[in-house]
């Protein structure tokens, strides 16, 4: 393709689609000036990866949005749907993993890339694969299903060694009823929805009748999973903001050759989730056009989106994202920068995360595996109060 073959532009904020002579959608981009853009693809002096997505593109297509800010949006929707080869940046999280129980009679838990076309239960959509498998592992720690699914339960003579550590309640020998099975499958679905202060009550009486009864063994593993389900949702933690509100922080860290995004989740007053993103560098835009790829990125539907993102004041239009994403998600979403108290503190504690991260200039993997779980969480510091910020 070259600049004779290109439509005519307008000079206003959109979204271009480089397009194969298939049909095929090569490259996905956003601009706030589309003519002046996409004619950059065309000079003298392009980086070759633009040269390439120029000479592999047989057309154009165009679409004008409103703002930049929609545009960007725009892009990051089309790049999740379609996945164009040349967008290797966003097309990273274009799936978003759920938790699966099984239809049988003893059902399993499992990862599953999306919702089933069936009746089966599912949870999520989590932010990471990381993220869904960590949690996988907390619900067979503390409320052990059994493991093997996908096939119909097969008798045994005996247990497997997960029943002997206390991992399994081993239904393939009869040695647990359907309905204590059922009632297990209960708490597993009020841990996944948030109920997990109701889960740690069942586990203390559960703990406490062992107790009672002198099996001081199955008490002691009723209290290591009672502390490890508290660890890990946030429930042995400060309160970090007032009110048990909902919010994530997003800070950005950037240098010459490498930048970060850090995201810190906050469910009912608690920090329940820590996200930390690297990029190979922050590109023309610095730290403010990272902060919008990440917007972009990280709130696709209203399932992963809080009524409150946090931001760092580099000259973002918090107006227009909180526009945007609104109309995206479906339901109220402020962005905003807070000047002070416990949303200030959190703030400024996803900030110096981002910022050690990308001292130390070693990327980690791009799809970390999730830590052990008697790993620590993230480390917080005392709220002072409960002063809210503004």
């Amino acid at each position: 393709m070259t600049r004779h073959d290109l439509p005519e532009l307008p000079r206003e904020p959109g979204c271009y689609q480089f397009r194969a002579a298939d049909g095929a959608l090569l490259y996905v981009g956003k601009a706030s000036d589309l003519r002046r853009r996409v004619a950059s693809y065309f000079r003298n002096g392009a980086d070759a990866r633009t040269r390439r997505i120029a000479r592999r593109a047989a057309r154009l297509d165009f679409i004008v949005t409103r703002t930049e800010t929609e545009a960007l949006l725009l892009e990051a929707d089309l790049v999740r749907s379609a996945k164009p080869p040349f967008n290797v940046v966003l097309k990273r999280d274009a799936v978003r993993p759920y938790l699966e129980l099984s239809d049988e009679a003893f059902p399993t838990l499992r990862v599953a890339p999306a919702p089933a076309d069936d009746d089966r239960r599912v949870f999520g959509p989590y932010p990471t694969s990381a993220t869904a498998r960590r949690m996988l592992e907390l619900v067979y720690r503390v409320l052990p299903l059994r493991r093997t699914g996908g096939v119909p339960l097969q008798g045994r003579e005996r247990p497997c060694v997960r029943h002997d550590l206390g991992r399994c309640p081993a239904p393939c020998v009869g040695a647990i009823a359907p309905a204590a099975y059922g009632d297990l499958v209960d708490a597993v679905v009020d841990l996944l929805e948030g109920r997990a202060e109701g889960v740690v009550d069942r586990l203390d009486a559960a703990m406490r009748e062992a107790a009672r009864a002198e099996d001081f063994e199955r008490a002691a593993a009723l209290r290591d999973r009672i502390e490890a389900l508290r660890r890990y949702t946030g429930l042995d933690a400060d309160v970090v903001l007032a009110g048990r509100a909902d919010c994530d922080a997003v800070a950005v860290a950037c240098r010459a050759d490498l930048a970060t995004v850090q995201v810190f989740r906050v469910r009912g007053g608690r920090i329940v989730d820590r996200e930390v993103r690297f990029e190979e560098s922050p590109g023309a835009g610095g730290e403010r056009g990272l902060l919008e790829l990440a917007l972009a990125e990280l709130y696709p539907d209203r399932d992963v989106t809080p009524p409150l993102v946090l931001v760092p004041d580099v000259g973002l239009d918090r107006v227009a994202w909180s526009d945007a994403l609104r109309r995206r998600v479906g339901h109220r979403v402020d962005v905003r920068v807070p000047r002070r108290g416990d949303k200030r503190r959190l703030l400024d504690l996803a900030l110096r995360n981002a910022r050690a991260g990308v001292a130390t200039a070693v990327p980690p993997a791009a799809e970390a595996e999730p830590a052990p779980l008697d790993a620590p969480g993230p480390a917080l510091e005392p709220t002072g109060g409960s002063e809210v910020g503004a």
